[in-house]
């Protein structure tokens, strides 16, 4: 009898215990022009998301200060580990330069490590399995994953990596409405719950 309750409770702490990004933040793709690529507008737009999120220091603050440090000696509490899009080329221009900005590290800020060192890792081809990616294993566990969507489909995207936002009264509220290209889209995790909340872009 003892061996099977130290099995379940085992059972139990790892369901329990199973890791998550600390906050995903979604995206749209900038505005499309008829040959598939980002107009202008979209391209400014995707340049304006780096400085939105991760702040233009002394200027800006960051989105959420917990995301990046400007001591290059203190890692922040939840920095940006992932970055993602689906391959359409809409998606990819919007995400790459904050991607680049991570990567080579040409911001005013010095965090970011693990980031996924392959096309086929940084760029998900599903949506199962971005979840994967995110929910299995704990390279992203506690971090933030900044993801890029076409903006028709993201509240499809939100409740297949988080089901539980069909009870989220904030979420009922935000879809199924339209939303301009001017709101991120965010799920945070605290003690394994998930919240909801639409910012908007300033």
């Amino acid at each position: 009898m003892l061996p099977r309750l130290i099995s379940f409770f085992l059972l139990f702490a790892c369901v329990s215990l199973q890791a998550t990004p600390y906050r995903i933040i979604v995206i749209s793709e900038g505005e499309e022009s008829p040959t598939s690529s980002l107009t202008s507008l979209g391209q400014k737009r995707a340049d304006f998301f780096v400085g939105f999120l991760l702040g233009i220091p002394p200027r800006t603050p960051p989105l959420f200060a917990d995301m990046v440090s400007t001591n290059s000696s203190q890692m922040p509490q939840h920095p940006i580990t992932f970055v993602g899009a689906p391959s359409s080329l809409p998606a990819i221009q919007t995400i790459a330069p904050l991607a680049n900005v991570i990567f080579f590290e040409k911001a005013p800020v010095t965090v970011f490590t693990n980031m996924p060192e392959s096309v086929q890792q940084f760029i998900p081809q599903k949506i199962q399995n971005l979840k994967r990616t995110l929910y299995e294993g704990k390279a992203y566990n506690e971090k933030t994953a900044v993801i890029c969507w076409k903006e028709k489909d993201i509240p499809r995207l939100l409740l297949e990596l988080e089901p539980r936002l069909r009870n989220n009264g904030s979420f009922q509220k935000t879809f199924p409405s339209d939303h301009p290209h001017s709101q991120v889209f965010i799920i945070t995790y605290k003690q394994g719950k998930p919240s909801f909340q639409v910012v908007e872009i300033h």
